[in-house]
């Protein structure tokens, strides 16, 4: 199997569909039999429903669930922790709230495939994650992280695998979607990955790094025996503290000031 992804560019949610579909097609030799497309809120239960049941229905069965929408509802610039409680329920509810509900109408066909499920974590969601602009997106993915562990020990006793990922800074257009240009995205990207105390890798992920970390974690030939693992992708950003990496240089700025000199 290959992963496809989809690059990082502008479009509508209708527009992401159709750019998913023709990179399937392109990948499977224009087989429409081998493509189901279900449109709608994912947050829904009867989409949720309408998108296991077809899926089952066309291929007769279901062999991985990859739990990959996600996002927040918040506003950049703005106190989250300050404002009313409806960023905070939208959030929970995409990042966690639906994630579970997914599992669960997916395990009775996961049992008989014994199939694997995916979720897709954050490095915001580990215990040193704090995400200052969007607190309840970091709030939503620990919970997500938490939930994978939880039915990764109950699915387990049927034979289906529970496993996330959980990525770090990737270049994607999901700052764009939050009124941001182009250009200041770039700006601020290129700034973040020459700081090492940032990212030791000194570079964004991509997609396709993402989407190869699924494909090995839903392959039971390749990790089998991994079972509730959050698989942290992120350039080793989540190994260090910024006090610790490079807090204490501060000590010797400032010591340096005091030298003497001549």
């Amino acid at each position: 199997m290959k992963p496809i992804t989809i690059r990082p560019v502008r479009l509508h949610y209708s527009g992401v569909i159709k750019e998913t579909k023709r990179l399937l097609l392109a990948e499977n030799g224009n087989d429409e039999q081998k493509v189901l497309v279900v449109i709608g809120d994912i947050c829904d239960e009867e989409i949720m429903k309408k998108t296991v049941d077809k899926t089952v229905g066309k291929f007769h069965g279901l062999n991985v669930l990859v739990n990959n929408a996600g996002g927040t509802h918040g506003e950049m610039f703005v106190s989250e922790l300050e404002g009313d409680l409806s960023a905070f329920d939208y959030t929970l509810k995409l990042n966690t709230r639906c994630v579970l509900r997914l599992c669960q109408l997916a395990y009775p066909h996961l049992i008989e495939s014994q199939g694997e499920i995916v979720n897709v974590g954050s490095i915001a969601g580990l215990s040193n994650g704090v995400a200052t602009p969007f607190p309840f997106y970091s709030i939503s993915k620990a919970a997500q992280d938490q939930l994978t562990r939880n039915i990764a020990v109950h699915y387990i006793k049927k034979g289906v695998r529970v496993n996330s990922v959980n990525p770090g800074l990737v270049s994607t257009n999901i700052m764009q979607n939050q009124g941001l240009t182009d250009k200041v995205v770039q700006a601020a990207e290129e700034k973040i990955i020459a700081d090492p105390s940032r990212i030791p890798y000194q570079r964004a992920g991509t997609p396709e790094e993402i989407a190869k970390a699924i494909l090995f974690l839903a392959d039971r030939t390749r990790s089998d025996y991994i079972i509730g693992h959050q698989l942290v992708i992120d350039g080793g950003s989540s190994l260090q503290m910024a006090l610790l990496s490079d807090g204490f240089d501060m000590f010797a700025e400032e010591a340096a000031k005091e030298v003497p000199f001549g």
